[in-house]
C-alpha cells in the first residue's frame, strides 16, 4: 500500500507497476476489507494518481464481488496437497511438497 502511494507521489511515471499492484489489491480485497486504514490508503492512492479502475473501487467498496479474471488465478490447494493455478483451460497442477 505504501509502495503504491510512494510511487504515486514520486513524480515519475510508474504506470505499469501501479497497474500490477492494482491487480493484487483487487485479488486481496477481502483481506483489505478487514484493515480499514489500508483499504482507505489504497483508495486514496488510486484516486490521487488517476490510475484506479472502476473495478478496483468496486472491489474495495464490496470485497464480496466476483472478479473472474482475477479470482480464477488465485492458487487453490486440493485435499491431496496439489496446488492448482486456475488459468482457464489447461489448468496446470503444481505439486506441493513439504
Amino acid at each position: 500500500m505504501t509502495l503504491a502511494f510512494s510511487l504515486s507521489i514520486s513524480g515519475n511515471k510508474w504506470t505499469t507497476l501501479l497497474k500490477a499492484l492494482e491487480v493484487n489489491f483487487i485479488k486481496h480485497r477481502r483481506a483489505l476489507s478487514y484493515k480499514e486504514k489500508l483499504n482507505e490508503l489504497v483508495r486514496f492512492t488510486y484516486k490521487l494518481n488517476g490510475f484506479g479502475t472502476d473495478l478496483l473501487f468496486k472491489a474495495l467498496e464490496d470485497p464480496t464481488i466476483q472478479v473472474p479474471g482475477v479470482d480464477s488465478k488465485i492458487p487453490l490447494m486440493d485435499k491431496n496437497g496439489h496446488l492448482g493455478i486456475g488459468m482457464g483451460e489447461g489448468n496446470s497442477q503444481l505439486e506441493h511438497h513439504h
